[in-house]
């Protein structure tokens, strides 16, 4: 029998709460393990407001991902610089520094982010 077995678990975004965080970004987490039961993911839906920057940061043992899902803008990722928009994804290693920029100045930057 396997030890490790995880749950369902279905949720509904508006019944989540908004976190703001210091860079002005709001984070709903979706999925994550320390509130929704044994699991090795979490999935969050970020949105970066109109000519906004996250803080650079890294993560030093999970792999992200980030699917962007509206919006377009400039992603920094160890070092490169490249743009980003809706319907595309991007793999951040564990340890490499990153931080998102929007570059719309009317729309939200919004993607989900799963480590």
């Amino acid at each position: 029998m396997n030890s490790n077995k995880t749950t369902s678990v279905h949720v509904t975004i508006d019944t989540r709460p908004i976190y703001i965080t210091k860079d002005g970004s709001e984070i709903v987490e979706l999925l994550h393990p320390d509130h929704d039961g044994p699991g090795a993911q979490s999935l969050a839906q970020a949105r970066i407001p109109p000519g906004g920057r996250t803080f650079k940061h890294h993560h030093n043992l999970t792999e992200a991902l980030y699917h962007f899902t509206s919006g377009k803008g400039i992603m920094e990722l160890g070092g490169r610089r490249f743009p980003v928009a809706t319907g595309e994804t991007v793999r951040i290693p564990p340890g490499t520094p990153h931080c998102l920029e929007n570059s719309s100045s009317k729309e939200h930057l919004t993607l989900l982010c799963c480590c």
